[in-house]
């Protein structure tokens, strides 16, 4: 990325696997995929997260966060989608997800499914997502990551 000044120096707890700038570029939340997965969101003009969530014994693939909120949607290999606002949810996916992202007009939570020796499948979910409301088209002949 381009900045007129020298940027930060950012302190990752772990081996990042996901970066997701936000929508006015001005930060980006990333998720580790050690054994505790770290969910942490930055701005650019600091070199610490403002933000940040332990999620023990979970490789974490995938962190966001929604437009003009406070809310992180993250997932990893616990078969979860986890959401960190107001409040913590977690939603039961009964497999892996690989990926996430939210339409614009906020209406779906679209999910790239990545369980191990199976097709992979796009699942969309109304939005705020709710256990096992869901459509799902398989879309790949490996995960989704």
């Amino acid at each position: 990325f381009y900045m007129p000044e020298n940027p930060q120096t950012f302190k990752f707890s772990g081996k990042v696997r996901s970066l997701v700038w936000e929508d006015d570029d001005s930060g980006f939340v990333t998720a580790t995929a050690d054994n505790n997965g770290v969910i942490e969101a930055w701005k650019l003009k600091e070199s610490t997260p403002y933000r940040q969530h332990v999620v023990k014994y979970v490789s974490l693939t995938h962190a966001m966060k929604v437009a003009d909120t406070q809310t992180i949607y993250a997932v990893g290999n616990d078969k979860q989608i986890k959401e960190y606002g107001a409040h913590e949810k977690k939603i039961e996916a009964g497999s892996v997800v690989g990926q996430i992202a939210i339409t614009k007009n906020r209406e779906l939570l679209i999910a790239g499914m990545a369980e191990s020796e199976r097709p992979g499948s796009i699942r969309e979910y109304r939005f705020p997502p709710s256990v096992g409301e869901y459509s799902e088209v398989q879309a790949h002949g490996r995960e989704v990551e």
